[in-house]
Formats: C-alpha cells, sequence, structure tokens
C-alpha cells in the first residue's frame, strides 16, 4: 500500500509538498478533478477490460498476511508502543496547526466476528494439545444438538488453553445461545483479544487511546460505549458493524450524534 508514495526520493518528496502547500496549485487541483468528473460518463468497466477471475488473491493471503502474523509478545509491545507515539503526534501536530482534534474510540463488532487467526499459547506440550483437540472436535459436533454439552467440552479445552482465540469465540457464542448472554461478553472480548491477526482494536490499544485522551486533555467520543449500549446484552454485531470495524449507517448517526 502506498508504495509510489514510500519509493519517492526525498527531494521529489519535498518537492511535492511544497507545491502542493501553494493555494494556486490547490484551486488547480480541484479545478481538474471537478472538469474531470463533469465530463465523465456514469462509472463503467472499460469495453475492453478483462472480468474479475471467479476466484481473487486478498492482500492477506500474500507471505505478509496472514502467515506473518504469530504469537510474539515484543512485536506487540513495539505495536503498542508505536500505536501511543502516533496518536500524540497526530493530537501534537493538530494543537501547533490550530486545527481542532477529538479522539474517537470505536468498538467492534463481537457477536457476529470469529477471529481471523488462531494459536495455541505458547509452550502447549503435544499431549495437552492433543487432548485440547479432541475437546474441542467433540464441542463441535456437540453444538448442532446439545448446547450445554458443547459449553462442558469447550470449557474442558480451555482448561487446557484459554489463549486459543477461536475456543474463546465458541464459548461465547454458546453461552450467547443458552441466554448466558453476561458471561458471554468476556469471552466475547477474550476472542477479540487473543486474535492473533487482530484486525479489531484490542484492549491495551483502547486503554491507550483513552490515556492520551486525558493526559492531553483531547474530546475523546466513546462510540463503542454509545454502540454497546443500543446492542443486545451490549455485545454489538451485525445490528450495529457492516464488518468487523466499519458501523453501520445507523451507527454512524449515533457516533455524528
Amino acid at each position: 500500500t502506498y508504495h509510489t508514495l514510500k519509493t519517492r526520493s526525498a527531494l521529489w518528496a519535498r518537492l511535492q509538498r511544497t507545491a502542493y502547500a501553494l493555494h494556486t496549485v490547490g484551486l488547480v487541483r480541484q479545478w481538474l478533478h471537478r472538469d474531470a468528473a463533469a465530463g465523465s460518463p456514469p462509472l463503467a468497466a472499460p469495453a475492453d477490460a478483462a472480468p474479475l477471475p471467479p476466484d481473487v488473491t486478498t492482500r492477506l493471503a500474500y507471505a505478509s498476511g496472514y502467515a506473518s502474523y504469530r504469537r510474539d509478545e515484543v512485536w506487540w509491545q513495539n505495536v503498542l508502543a508505536q500505536y501511543d507515539e502516533s496518536v500524540r503526534q497526530i493530537v501534537a501536530a493538530c494543537r501547533a496547526a490550530h486545527v481542532p482534534v477529538l479522539l474517537v474510540r470505536l468498538g467492534s463488532n463481537l457477536r457476529d466476528c470469529p477471529p481471523y487467526k488462531s494459536e495455541h499459547r505458547t509452550g502447549l506440550a503435544p499431549g495437552a494439545e492433543a487432548d485440547w483437540q479432541a475437546a474441542f472436535d467433540l464441542a463441535t459436533a456437540a453444538e448442532k444438538t446439545d448446547l450445554p454439552r458443547a459449553l462442558h467440552f469447550y470449557q474442558e479445552a480451555a482448561a487446557i488453553d484459554a489463549e486459543h482465540a477461536l475456543l474463546n469465540f465458541r464459548l461465547a457464542r454458546v453461552l450467547d445461545r443458552i441466554g448466558r448472554t453476561a458471561e458471554a461478553l468476556p469471552y466475547f472480548e477474550q476472542a477479540k483479544d487473543t486474535d492473533i491477526c487482530p484486525l479489531r482494536i484490542t484492549a491495551p490499544l483502547e486503554q491507550t487511546l483513552l490515556k492520551i485522551a486525558t493526559e492531553t486533555d483531547t474530546p475523546l467520543v466513546d462510540a463503542a460505549q454509545v454502540i454497546a449500549a443500543r446492542s443486545p446484552a451490549g455485545i454489538p454485531g451485525n445490528d450495529w458493524y457492516v464488518d468487523h470495524v466499519h458501523p453501520t449507517i445507523g451507527g454512524h448517526q449515533w457516533i455524528a450524534r
């Protein structure tokens, strides 16, 4: 992503920044975009465009995708530190330029978004992993007809390894389906936070955001709380998010209010 920007020489990048900062250049760019839009036909694929293949390769399928995400506590601490630094720089830059700034705790889809990648806890012995898998498989089969039995076996697996993201999600789902929603919520949150490929913000990152807002005296919109308060049992799902993190139109309206 942004390869053409990242590979620019320092001189070319400086020249572009200088040019784009000029008011005249900005007006010309706006005029060109407006003129192009006015003369453009309705959006459609070019006549000679090749049709999309039945299967497409997403970015996560590349080597830098799922495979690059592993359980690595040192790496996650570095991510957390960089997030803290980046958000503070954004706040400082806005303040220096007299641009109003507020932070948003957005939340994410808990009920209807399974984790993207799961791994066992570090150091799990092969025999213990085999026992975990046996209990997990029994629970998966029982989930179709006998939810209490499924819950029993999922809890057996959790006693062996409670850091497996998909297991946490399955526990949450069963508890939710049998009406024990208050017990389900922590498992849904744990499924998100133990996701090895965390495309949803984790609790440590959210806590960092709240800390930055307090320490820098920056207004914070707690959209996550607003949405959770309007979700069944406080567990947001597809009723408020169109995917893993992006709110529905109704969700955006509540955030705006």
